[in-house]
């Protein structure tokens, strides 16, 4: 299982928060120094400000930078331009966002994405897929995007309304449709209080990906906090994780070392 670290996207999401690019490539580096195999660094299409974070990561971090696209061939264009390694398109696949966000069928959103992942491929860069409110979609529909897409699939809670034991039916179902889980990745919000316990269930049940942010820091309630999912992997034994090295400090400690800022109020773990 590896890891994606999403705290450089998630984080500027936060109404009162407001990280310079220089802030946003120290932290970044400081991930990489732990080794986070997948850094998430931002968004191009949406301004110069993310184009020129992944860039310069792009060029500094032995891992993978990863940068995420919708699925429009612009921005598809501008992640490829910013020189990302892993270019991630998403789209939208529940029946709610599919009616009232985008007014398409999912048919149409899965030629879209394909569309997206072969301009990804064409650019040289290594295409990931991510079924934005997934696990409020059929498990049938989902399985599909498994058989017709040959590249890694995040499956997304994207309003944060799953827990522990929904997420876990729901990866055995798909994976008795036939689903590889090692080439599924997932990517929880904690609005319930449950996204580092959805994501440790996500990893018991065998997914080759796992979305954490530090200090659990990202849109609304945040994420799976890194430095919780790295504790409890460890703890646990679980030797298939691809994690910071243990020979490294804490990863919201060297975080904050390198940005001052990057912390929640009341983390459980961070820094200790």
């Amino acid at each position: 299982m590896k890891l994606c670290d999403v705290t450089l996207r998630e984080a500027t999401q936060l109404p009162d928060r407001d990280y310079t690019v220089e802030q946003r490539v120290a932290a970044g580096r400081a991930l990489d120094d732990l080794d986070v195999p997948l850094v998430q660094a931002g968004f191009p299409a949406v301004g110069e400000d993310q184009t020129e974070v992944v860039s310069t990561l792009a060029d500094d971090l032995d891992g993978d930078v990863v940068a995420i696209a919708r699925g429009v061939e612009s921005d598809v264009d501008a992640a490829l331009d910013a020189g990302a390694d892993v270019v991630e398109v998403f789209v939208p696949v529940s029946d709610g966002q599919l009616e009232h966000v985008v007014g398409k069928s999912r048919a149409e959103m899965y030629e879209t994405a394909e569309a997206c992942l072969d301009r990804v491929r064409e650019g040289g860069a290594t295409p990931h897929l991510t079924l934005m409110d997934g696990f409020r979609t059929e498990a049938s529909a989902v399985a599909a995007a498994f058989e017709r897409f040959d590249c890694p699939v995040v499956v997304a809670d994207t309003v944060g309304a799953r827990t522990p034991s929904f997420v876990a039916g729901y990866l055995r179902t798909l994976a008795e449709s036939g689903v590889d889980l090692s080439r599924a990745g997932v990517h929880f919000h904690d609005d319930l209080g449950c996204a580092t316990a959805n994501a440790l269930v996500a990893a018991q049940a065998g997914v080759g990906r796992v979305d954490v942010s530090v200090a659990s820091l990202g849109e609304r309630a945040g994420n799976p906090a890194t430095e919780e999912v790295v504790a409890a992997t460890v703890q646990e034994g679980a030797t298939r994780a691809s994690r910071p090295s243990g020979s490294s400090p804490p990863a919201s400690r060297c975080w904050t070392r390198s940005t001052r800022t990057w912390t929640r109020a009341n983390p459980s773990s961070a820094g200790r």
